[in-house]
């Protein structure tokens, strides 16, 4: 039976959630009568809690709620079963406290016995139950230990305090709780497992629009459009997704469709998403392992063959390692067959380019570059205080107009772009708009939400595309970074090279050596390289070659055919080896 829902979204949803018909069994201990829905209309810090106490199956208001534009939130907390510990409004939950300018919903299923000693609320309470429940009590000793710890949302508390308390309460009875401030929902599993929670999270593009279970039926379709991530909470799998059980005691915190906080998860890093400037400076400037210079021998040899001779065509190859102040060109030559003359210069994007013209004859054209390159760290221990910036960021006139062709996103319909826009934001409020965290969030989340399959798409793919179905490679994943980047106004470009997949460090795909990766233009920082398909930043495992606004500015060779040359067949090796 299915007696609590909770619900956190990346972006505000109006779901239609209709409860099933219930028969009272008079033989039937438990009382099951009553309901109550929890939310937070438009984001905002007030909540709306609507509830009754003697319906236990679908009211004429929750019809009405369907069409009730203030219905959408990123959060809903729902009882709805046994919601009424009796018929009188005031017992029924959830409930609600105001406190450091937000309102604060809990509701509890279960029942504890002593809990008013053992919960002893003081003469003068801060916050005092209007009700007579046990759940209404503990809520409100809860809201009194959190005022006394002088913090102002879920985020700046002690997680481990927070997941003591709740045990605390469960030594009493029975105890499953949710609790939210309108950003972070808090879930509780009965130390015994009473009424177990089941817990699943969904990324688009869906097999189901619609969660049912015996009990009620959440309908999805009027938001399908938005590919909203979700994570659910039920006592029962309400999908055929794979669903997992609370462990008995487990405490789950989630913030927009993500999961931040695990009490089972010892040993891991408990903030998997960044919450705070102090967290992510200390991902930035404080890396597991100091990186150290590493020297890399590069092979790379595309071979075009053609059914027909190619009489006369002009080619343009970006082969040629950067040379910078992180990476030292040691060596580097280049071969081409048949023999050409090569002109070499430098483009508009600081990439070395090489051209050349053939009028020979040939069926088989064979591009071979063999180098040597030294990588050092970047100097992520330096960062400014300056760089702890918040979103949006602030141009300077002149530096909006040297920064223009990395600020304007690809072109694309304006519902596309509206979609991704929105996407883009639902970092931002995740993260609390703070820059670095908001650069980190993208990063991780297009590595764990989309799938790596070479072959799904093109060079046509837009990144509304990607975002869409969810799956792609190196490139794509790159070009949806940029794109998101770019809709928060901060500068993306698009970056082409090798990686050596043999390093050892976390997140590593084992795909071609050649790679492509994003970068960003930082205040008081410069470019620094994302690499969402391996969820880290650019390390001294990436060797950089091309850089531009897409890939078309980047690609390693291009070229044109005048004449002759029929069907083309292209086959390319690349070796990248630690020296």
């Amino acid at each position: 039976m299915t007696h609590i829902l909770g619900f956190s979204f990346d972006c505000a949803v109006s779901p239609s959630i209709r409860i099933k018909p219930y028969k009272l069994d008079r033989s039937q201990k438990e009382y099951l009568y009553g309901w109550g829905y929890g939310w937070y209309p438009g984001n905002e810090d007030a909540a709306t809690i609507i509830k009754d106490a003697t319906a236990a199956r679908e009211a004429g208001i929750i019809k009405a709620m369907a069409e009730w534009q203030r219905f959408n939130s990123t959060l809903f907390i729902c009882h709805i079963r046994g919601a009424a510990k009796n018929i009188v409004q005031k017992n029924i939950q959830p409930f609600s406290r105001s406190y450091a300018g937000s309102d604060w919903i809990m509701l509890h299923n279960g029942n504890l016995e002593n809990y008013r000693d053992a919960f002893y609320l003081g003469n003068d309470p801060l916050f005092e139950p209007v009700g007579t429940t046990d759940s209404e009590h503990v809520f409100c000793w809860l809201m009194q230990k959190i005022y006394h710890e002088k913090i102002r949302n879920l985020g700046d508390l002690d997680k481990q305090k927070l997941h003591d308390w709740f045990l605390e309460f469960n030594q009493y009875g029975t105890a499953n709780f949710m609790l939210s401030d309108g950003k972070y929902l808090v879930v509780y599993q009965d130390k015994d497992g009473f009424n177990p929670i089941y817990w699943c999270r969904r990324v688009p593009p869906y097999q189901q629009n619609v969660l049912e279970s015996s009990d009620v039926v959440i309908d999805l379709n009027g938001d399908s459009e938005q590919e909203v991530t979700m994570v659910v909470f039920a006592n029962e799998a309400l999908t055929d997704d794979k669903w997992t059980q609370m462990a008995p005691g487990e405490m789950l915190i989630v913030r927009r469709g993500w999961v931040t906080w695990d009490s089972e998860a010892q040993g891991l890093a408990q903030e998997t998403i960044l919450t705070g400037k102090t967290y992510a400076r200390k991902i930035i400037a404080q890396p597991k392992k100091k990186p150290k210079p590493q020297t890399y021998r590069i092979l790379h040899e595309t071979i075009y063959r053609y059914d027909n001779p190619v009489t006369e065509s002009r080619h343009v190859f970006r082969m040629k390692p950067r040379d910078y102040l992180y990476q030292r060109l040691v060596s580097h030559k280049i071969s081409v067959k048949p023999p050409v003359v090569l002109s070499e210069n430098e483009d508009v994007f600081g990439n070395i380019v090489y051209h050349t013209n053939i009028k020979k004859p040939y069926t088989v054209l064979e591009i071979r570059t063999e180098s040597v390159v030294k990588v050092y760290p970047h100097l992520y221990t330096s960062i400014p205080d300056e760089l702890n910036q918040n979103i949006p960021l602030i141009w300077m006139p002149w530096q909006r107009q040297m920064m223009t062709p990395y600020l304007l996103p690809m072109e694309l319909p304006e519902s596309n772009l509206r979609s991704l826009s929105d996407y883009a934001m639902s970092f931002v409020k995740r993260s609390d708009y703070n820059l670095l965290s908001v650069l980190h969030d993208i990063n991780q989340a297009i590595y764990h939400d989309y799938t790596y399959i070479p072959g799904v798409t093109n060079l046509e793919t837009t990144p509304y595309d990607v975002f869409q179905k969810r799956r792609g490679v190196c490139q794509d994943f790159a070009n949806l970074f940029i794109c998101l980047a770019q809709l928060l106004n901060i500068p993306a470009r698009y970056r082409t090279g090798y990686i050596y997949t043999g390093a050892n460090y976390e997140n590593t795909v084992q795909s071609d050596a050649s790679h492509a990766w994003a970068e960003v233009f930082l205040p008081y920082m410069g470019w620094l390289g994302y690499d969402p398909t391996n969820g880290i930043l650019a390390t001294t495992d990436h060797i950089q070659v091309a850089c531009g606004r897409n890939y078309r500015d980047a690609t390693p060779t291009a070229g044109t055919i005048y004449e002759g040359g029929g069907k083309e067949e292209m086959s390319l090796i690349v070796k990248v080896e630690r020296i």
